[in-house]
């Protein structure tokens, strides 16, 4: 019974920090339309009828409804140089991020048109602009997408962009509704802002204060609280963070004590059956 509950605590504390990062119905739309990944290319009616029924299982999801009032932009944590070349070792590291922030660079001035030095121009055309180019990287794919990202909206995380984008490129920081088709008619849950300490981030359009305007510091008592549990800035410096992994690990003690106890039961009580012999009555104090 103790090892169910603790159990529970844990897989619910958990739940509290889902959808925090990432583009979690892009993710999912994109899984389950995975099959159809010609038929989507060719635009046909087959690709169309699976993305009604892709969105209509992502719409029964129940851990897809568990949005955040505050939450990470959906390329932190993703495409700044250090995450996409995690996964690689040395010397090979140390060439991806020298790669990745070239590229970065170079793509940045190809989106805003600024002309490329002859260098620069036969950098961008022999690496950046090839998908070829990362296929050796164990985060290919991540790289891919950072790559085109960065060269059509801009990568958006607050160590490449200080600033939530404009115009066309507004929605491209923070979750998107998937749709149907070309007509939204589902509501984008996030708009992208920015906060003085932890730079940019998404926030939820139904996190309001009483006039009904976006909550801040001073119009809403909850939103430190919540800005530090999200930890927009990764590096966990707020009490609710700190608090949330400390109860992390303390629930980890609980379930690894309580499973050891249980194994002594179990121990117990085959001893009981099988060696009965062996038992031996406690003496009185």
């Amino acid at each position: 019974g103790s090892l169910s509950v603790i159990t529970f605590i844990y897989v619910r504390t958990g739940v509290l920090r889902d959808n925090l990062s990432g583009d979690p119905e892009k993710s999912f739309m994109d899984e389950c339309l995975s099959h159809f990944r010609e038929e989507c290319i060719a635009g046909t009616e087959v690709c169309a009828q699976a993305r009604i029924d892709c969105l209509q299982k992502l719409q029964e999801q129940d851990h897809l409804k568990r949005l955040a009032f505050v939450r990470k932009t959906v390329d932190e944590d993703i495409c700044d140089v250090d995450d996409v070349c995690q996964d690689e070792t040395e010397p090979f590291a140390s060439l991806c991020r020298r790669n990745v922030t070239q590229c970065y660079s170079t793509l940045e001035l190809v989106r805003l048109e600024v002309p490329l030095g002859e260098d620069a121009d036969l950098f961008f055309r022999d690496n950046c602009d090839l998908p070829e180019t990362w296929s050796g990287y164990q985060s290919s794919q991540r790289l891919v997408y950072c790559m085109w990202k960065q060269l059509n909206f801009g990568v958006c995380t607050n160590a490449l962009a200080d600033r939530c984008p404009s115009g066309s490129f507004e929605g491209s920081c923070c979750p998107q509704a998937q749709q149907e088709g070309v007509v939204a008619t589902r509501r984008d849950n996030y708009q992208c802002s920015r906060d003085p300490k932890e730079g940019l981030y998404c926030h939820h359009y139904l996190f309001e204060d009483s006039v009904s305007q976006p909550c801040t510091g001073v119009s809403c008592p909850n939103y430190e609280w919540c800005m530090q549990y999200s930890d927009i800035s990764g590096k966990c410096s707020g009490q609710a963070c700190s608090l949330y992994y400390q109860a992390v690990v303390f629930l980890i003690i609980c379930v690894g004590v309580t499973t050891l106890c249980f194994i002594l039961d179990c121990a117990d009580i085959a001893i009981l059956i099988f060696r009965p012999e062996d038992l031996f009555p406690k003496t009185a104090a």
